[in-house]
């Protein structure tokens, strides 16, 4: 399967790094919703690029993030990667795009926390089987009163860990 929209870089996570562990990096999108490269000047501190992260995946725009919204984002953010359309992120498409993000003086995810997190089989690729996996076990924890949906506070320390 393929999510592929256009090749232009989208920083994994903050979440993913989300851990994205990813849910980061994706965390590099501009205040425009772009798949942009860097921060721009109000984003700069941690919490302003966290919030706006927050209320581009809250796409209800209820205040909160719940599972299915971070899927798609993730899902979304992660397959952009996907150089080859084979349907799987590899360590060597993630770092390329860490290398691109790096060179253009963005922020990047770490390569090695995010496929630790999920790559579960050890292929050296995530699947969408994986990535849901993953970040539905990251989603749970980070739900510390269990109702479901991230608030912000849970969000900002998603994003941290």
């Amino acid at each position: 399967m393929s999510f592929r929209s256009s090749r232009s870089p989208l920083a994994l996570a903050a979440a993913l790094a989300i851990g994205v562990g990813l849910a980061g990096a994706a965390a590099a999108q501009t205040a425009t919703g772009s798949t942009g490269t860097g921060t721009t000047a109000t984003e700069g501190a941690g919490g302003d690029r966290h919030q706006m992260m927050f209320k581009r995946i809250d796409a209800d725009q209820n205040g909160s993030v719940s599972q299915q919204e971070m899927e798609t984002w993730r899902s979304k953010a992660v397959f952009r990667l996907d150089a080859d359309a084979d349907g799987k992120v590899t360590k060597e498409e993630l770092d390329q795009h860490i290398a691109q993000r790096q060179a253009e003086g963005g922020q990047a995810p770490d390569s090695e926390k995010f496929f630790s997190t999920y790559d579960a089989n050890g292929d050296g690729a995530i699947d969408e089987e994986e990535l849901k996996s993953g970040g539905s076990q990251r989603f749970q924890t980070a739900d510390t009163d269990a109702n479901g949906e991230l608030s912000m506070e849970e969000w900002t320390a998603l994003q941290g860990s």
